[in-house]
């Protein structure tokens, strides 16, 4: 089967309402996976690494799409926002303060924030989300604007950490898959803020996940 070029951005189809063009386009490149490993004599385990597609209305899109395949070896996908969930439950007692930064898509559709009200965690999220849109968007330069992250994207991204932290966060959620580059020089854990918060990046834990899944004797 034939793939497509690349997967719609997945804000801007919730916000024209076209979550169905982003879940068609991923179940197709799922499925030629799936169908890839089935061949070999495989199963297939797989994960969406954005955490705006696990919008309900994209990934609903995704799995109607995916139910019209048939694959000779069951398919195990891995939620990447209830792992980031269970990480956070792992770590931090209820009634911790729990940062979020992300998209206005995953924003609007609460996909962090309302599970984590449910288990009586204290969420906190910035204050002017249009701004956090730009430093992820801004065509001149925004994360999205090119291969390296720009001086000012970088710091933009610190500086909205800081104040999640000086509002009580004790981490903060990296809720967009651009948003972790910010930190590719100081590194997630010495991040050089200058308060003491955890950052963490959701496809990270993903990505353990999945090694756990597939291979649990090689995850580090």
């Amino acid at each position: 089967m034939s793939l497509p070029d690349m997967i719609s951005d997945r804000t801007e189809a919730l916000l024209l309402g076209q979550a169905e063009i982003p879940g068609k386009q991923m179940a197709k490149i799922i499925a030629a996976g799936t169908q890839t490993c089935s061949s070999l004599g495989y199963s297939a385990i797989a994960g969406i690494p954005c955490n705006t597609f696990h919008a309900q209305p994209i990934w609903a899109s995704f799995m109607e799409a995916l139910s019209c395949y048939c694959f000779d070896k069951p398919l195990e996908l891995i939620n990447m926002i209830d792992e980031t969930i269970n990480f956070i439950k792992c770590r931090y007692p209820s009634g911790s303060n729990i940062g979020i930064m992300s998209t206005t898509g995953t924003r609007e559709q609460g996909l962090y924030s309302k599970k984590l009200s449910l288990a009586d965690y204290n969420v906190i999220e910035p204050e002017k989300q249009d701004e956090i849109h730009q430093i992820i968007y801004a065509p001149e330069w925004g994360l999205k604007s090119g291969i390296k992250p720009s001086d000012k994207s970088v710091s933009a991204v610190r500086g909205e950490v800081e104040k999640l932290a000086s509002r009580g966060a004790q981490l903060v959620i990296l809720g967009c898959t651009e948003l972790p580059i910010a930190f590719e020089e100081t590194g997630l854990v010495n991040h050089g803020l200058k308060y003491d918060v955890e950052l963490i990046d959701p496809m990270r834990i993903l990505a353990r996940a999945l090694v756990k899944a597939a291979a649990p004797d090689k995850l580090l």
